[in-house]
């Protein structure tokens, strides 16, 4: 009975998270559109969008590595950005 309820919750708890970035997605193509309408340009089309996506995929799952070097890298970074700070 415990189990269900945590993946119950879980389960509704990555939906939401989703949901949100679905909601953010839309917005933000929305203003591109809107930017790519003021340059002149035509808006995306869903053949664009879903390369472009699927590029965004590709490229996260060629560089795994790259992600875990970029989050190993940040107390290295925080240390040179505070001694460039204090020069």
């Amino acid at each position: 009975m415990k189990k269900r309820v945590i993946l119950g919750a879980l389960g509704l708890a990555a939906g939401s998270v989703l949901l949100g970035q679905a909601l953010r997605a839309r917005k933000e193509l929305q203003r591109y559109n809107d930017a790519r309408a003021m340059s002149g340009e035509g808006p995306l089309e869903g053949k664009e969008v879903s390369t472009m996506l699927g590029e965004i995929g590709n490229n996260f799952s060629n560089n795994s590595g790259d992600v875990k070097s970029f989050f190993t890298s940040i107390p290295e970074d925080a240390a040179r950005y505070a001694r460039i700070k204090s020069m």
